[in-house]
């Protein structure tokens, strides 16, 4: 019951009831075009009254005219056509503001079948038009950031074994030249026979629910037409409960070629060695040169320091060019280590015996601090004494002549630690994230003419990796030290 008034008794004050109560805007003209209904949704809408818009025409009342002559448009269709017409339009308010309306109009006729107007029905769609256009922006955001970075892209449904790549991609792996959907089995067949099992061991890790679902890998693509082309792929999966079991559901994917930037890697590489070879010919008649020099008994004051001059460069020098050797043999995986059982205090002893003269040149004081049980890890004595060797040298560069620096060595938990603190430069919060990468050094180093190649910090880290192990640096900033902790499983009986 509407009013007191029953449904089935007038058809009419119940649809008219219902035109009253709705949000919507509802309205019907005449063959002239000029209105015979509007629902208080429709007067609310163009803020007129009821005599502003009955019998009147959409110019009379509108301010817009660019929307009137559209509405005119599509009214002359309506009624032209007798078809129904659906649009969606912009309209100014008569607050100023522009609002969207999806509109039907639709050929109103008499029981006759005779056409006597049309019926409009309108809804204010201007939220949802708002959300498309910024989902509209955000999406053209990111094919701008995808396309400027390089990146292919590939969506993963791990459910159905599919692949929805990207036209650029399909294009990459020689697929075709469009977007389109593959077996995963496809992309794994453009995989280099040399990459797939690293390749498929790194995907099984990030679909295992206990994981991050993270993967960031490089890989050969062997093409059809022979071509080689390393890619950086970015892989995260996505989980979903079924039948109480986290199980991948869905992946993104991102890729970028880079197989310019492995070439570049593989000559710098290249570079790095022959350069250490052909540094490396000329010292050892330097070295025979000074030790003739030593052997000829007293020299003038002024000779033998500089002959105790030239040692000291030389053996820098040394120090230098096998740090260049061991940066090209890592790179290219052509380091080998001798590993057997060794204890923390037998590295730091040898790390120790090569250190001695450049912390007593420097004028530091050197504390020692080892464990009272032997300490055994797996791993190469010369290459782990070299870590902690790197170290120390690297505390007295950035130590002010008559520091301290302390050597300590322990365990914790499954780890055997050591560690080197001093009370030097200290490390900037800026600088801290990268103090391991390659040729990267400290500004106060440089301003003390002690810069060297920003190496030795990338072998400390790389050559602790070899060994399973980790090492972190830690710093209270400029002028308060730094801390460097060298953790490696622990080798246990």
């Amino acid at each position: 019951m509407l009013s007191g008034t029953s449904l089935s008794a007038d058809p009419g004050l119940v649809a008219k009831a219902i035109a009253e109560a709705t949000d919507d805007v509802i309205f019907a003209k005449g063959l002239d075009r000029r209105y015979q209904f509007a629902n208080p949704a429709m007067l609310a809408a163009v803020g007129c009254t009821r005599e502003q818009v009955i019998g009147h025409a959409d110019a009379e009342f509108l301010r817009d005219p660019a929307a009137v002559a559209r509405l005119v448009e599509i009214d002359r269709r309506v009624l032209a056509d007798g078809e129904t017409v659906e649009t969606e339009q912009p309209l100014r308010m008569p607050d100023g503001s522009v609002r969207y309306w999806l509109t039907r109009k639709m050929p109103l006729r008499d029981p006759q079948g005779r056409l006597i107007g049309l019926l409009g029905i309108a809804r204010d769609i201007t939220a949802r038009k708002l959300a498309d256009k910024q989902n509209d922006a955000g999406r053209l955001k990111l094919e701008m950031a995808v396309q400027a970075a390089g990146l292919v892209m590939a969506e993963i449904d791990y459910r159905s074994n599919q692949n929805h790549i990207s036209a650029e991609l399909a294009r990459l792996l020689e697929l075709g030249d469009g977007e389109m959907t593959v077996p995963r089995q496809a992309i794994f067949d453009r995989i280099h026979r040399a990459d797939i099992d690293r390749y498929l061991a790194g995907i099984r890790a990030a679909m295992d629910p206990a994981g991050s679902g993270h993967l960031a890998i490089d890989v050969r693509a062997q093409l059809p037409s022979g071509t080689v082309r390393w890619l950086h792929i970015v892989l995260q999966v996505t989980f979903s409960l079924v039948d109480g079991e986290l199980k991948p559901d869905r992946g993104i994917c991102a890729a970028r070629e880079v197989t310019a930037e492995r070439e570049a890697d593989r000559r710098k590489d290249e570079f790095i060695a022959t350069l250490a070879h052909e540094l490396r010919n000329p010292l050892a008649p330097i070295r025979t040169g000074l030790e003739i020099l030593r052997r000829v008994g007293n020299l003038p004051p002024a000779a033998a320091r500089t002959r105790e001059m030239m040692e000291r460069q030389l053996n820098h020098m040394v120090r230098l060019v096998d740090d260049l050797l061991d940066v090209s043999r890592i790179s290219r995986g052509k380091l080998d280590l001798r590993v057997a059982p060794v204890s923390v205090a037998q590295v730091v002893e040898h790390a120790l015996e090569t250190s001695q003269p450049g912390l007593e040149a420097a004028g530091h004081a050197l504390e020692v601090q080892l464990p009272a049980q032997p300490v055994l890890v797996s791993g190469d004595l010369t290459r782990l004494a070299q870590v902690v060797s790197n170290l120390v040298n690297n505390a007295v560069k950035y130590t002010p002549r008559g520091g301290r620096i302390l050597v300590s060595a322990g365990v914790d938990g499954a780890d055997a630690l050591v560690a080197v603190r001093d009370d030097g430069a200290g490390i900037p919060p800026g600088l801290l994230p990268h103090v391991f990468d390659l040729f990267a050094q400290g500004d106060r180093a440089r301003e003390q003419g002690q810069g060297g190649l920003g190496i030795g910090l990338w072998l400390v880290k790389s050559l602790v990796e070899m060994h399973g192990g980790r090492v972190e640096a830690s710093s209270a900033g400029p002028d308060r030290g730094s801390t460097f902790t060298v953790r490696l499983p622990l080798l246990r009986a």
